[in-house]
């Protein structure tokens, strides 16, 4: 990875915004399997974390990784195609539908992991779990859209060193 890709200017509202949907994604990705995922990786200290979270945790957080790894797939693409539109578009298509089926796959892992977990829930707070989830589920659709936009804006979602040394 060149240089270029981590030397990306870092202004401070950049920085906001990326920091911003950074933990609006975590908060979608890990908030939305469950109170025991949305509290920085650690169960809320009433609460035991069950078996089926703790084994869920890893799902979530390597999903993150892929999305940043795509991320930096996609800046690189766009950097490697110069002004050449056509080239950029082609690239990443190719990169959104290799993530897609990741992302799908992903999305239906959470909604059935969901689904058992209001199962063991009173009505009340699987009630307000499903309308949370409700919300959530068309912006973790939008993931790659979302990063791919951002990445032709010039304002990549992955941090600084996501995409591996200068």
């Amino acid at each position: 990875m060149s240089r270029r890709l981590v030397a990306i200017d870092r202004s401070s509202g950049r920085a906001l915004r990326r920091a911003a949907v950074g933990a609006a994604v975590a908060a979608v990705v890990l908030a939305s399997a469950g109170p025991g995922l949305g509290q920085h990786m650690q169960p809320p200290p009433t609460r035991q974390q069950s078996a089926e979270e703790a084994a869920f945790e890893p799902v979530a957080r390597a999903m993150m990784v892929r999305m940043a790894t795509m991320s930096c797939e996609m800046e690189a693409a766009v950097l490697a195609s110069g002004d050449d539109e056509a080239a950029r578009d082609a690239a990443l298509d190719a990169i959104a539908a290799r993530y897609a089926p990741l992302v799908e796959t992903f999305i239906a892992d959470l909604g059935r992991f969901t689904e058992r977990h209001v199962a063991t829930l009173p009505a009340e707070e699987a009630s307000a779990m499903r309308a949370h989830m409700a919300r959530n589920m068309p912006q973790m659709a939008a993931m790659i859209p979302m990063t791919r936009d951002s990445i032709e804006r010039g304002q990549p979602m992955h941090r600084p060193g996501d995409c591996g040394p200068a």
